[in-house]
């Protein structure tokens, strides 16, 4: 296995405000860093099982690459990339290429953070998978970063517990490349959890972080991506009945994703 965790999805927003009083208000999201550069703008926020979601904003530079992947979306927010942890991405980087893929971005020469990209018009995802080798998130490490910031004055205090995010969810037309690069190279164990009539839903789970669940719709083109991701209400869930509601779901437009409850009564696998 070269992915031991789905460690967090990554957002691209207009701007922090919105997304994060959201997330902070219903969700009971932490904060835990961020950092203003030319690029982009991220940010962290916690919830249960140290689950992330980050938010990627503008950078400071006109021409930064989230304000155009932004204004290709009409400005709205959209999912933006998965990211993976992986023991060895080294490892990680010769399972891509057995398999016949190419990374991109590759960026190995910092010690704390040693990353790579698969895009996604190569594995079909519809999505960037991120694959990093990491033993601390740079972001708490001790430091005098110019770029980093402090915990904003406009965040509100969470109200509620963080919640258990237990998977993401997406829908593809077809599965394509996409179960080969989540089972042969980031080592997800595959289980189908319901089929219809010209589709079906799997669930891909690492040994930490979330599942990622995913449909597969012949002919259709609606939600290619990450569509939602799932608050667990109680202490277990079943992927089978998921795709139904985030079918019955709406999009939180500070997001540009669905949030859907599954609750303890569904059982488990």
């Amino acid at each position: 296995m070269t992915a031991y965790e789905l460690d967090h999805l990554a957002i691209a927003v207009p701007a922090w405000q919105p997304a994060t009083e959201y997330l902070v208000a219903h969700l009971g999201g932490a904060w835990r860093h961020g950092f203003v550069l030319p690029e982009f703008n991220p940010c962290h926020l916690a919830f249960a099982d140290d689950m992330r979601i980050e938010l990627l904003a503008p950078g400071t530079d006109e021409t930064s690459f989230i304000g155009r992947y932004l204004a290709a979306a009409g400005g709205r927010a959209r999912p933006h990339h998965v990211t993976f942890k992986v023991k060895d991405v080294e490892e990680t980087i010769a399972a891509v290429r057995d398999n016949g893929f190419e990374p991109i971005q590759l960026r190995l020469d910092n010690e704390v953070w040693r990353e790579g990209f698969l895009h996604p018009k190569d594995t079909g995802l519809g999505f960037l998978v991120q694959f990093v080798e990491a033993e601390h998130d740079p972001g708490e490490l001790d430091s005098s970063d110019q770029f980093k910031v402090p915990k904003p004055s406009w965040l509100p205090p969470a109200t509620v517990a963080p919640a258990s995010i237990p998977f993401l969810f997406g829908r593809l037309p077809e599965w394509g490349s996409a179960r080969r690069v989540l089972v042969d190279v980031l080592g997800a164990e595959a289980t189908e959890v319901e089929k219809g009539d010209g589709w079906s839903t799997t669930r891909f789970s690492w040994e930490q972080g979330a599942d990622f669940v995913l449909t597969t719709h012949r002919g259709t083109t609606a939600g290619h991506g990450v569509e939602g991701i799932g608050v667990l209400e109680g202490d277990s869930w079943s992927a089978a009945g998921c795709r139904a509601l985030v079918d019955a779901g709406t999009v939180v437009d500070v997001l540009g994703i669905k949030v859907v409850t599954v609750a303890h009564e569904q059982g488990d696998l």
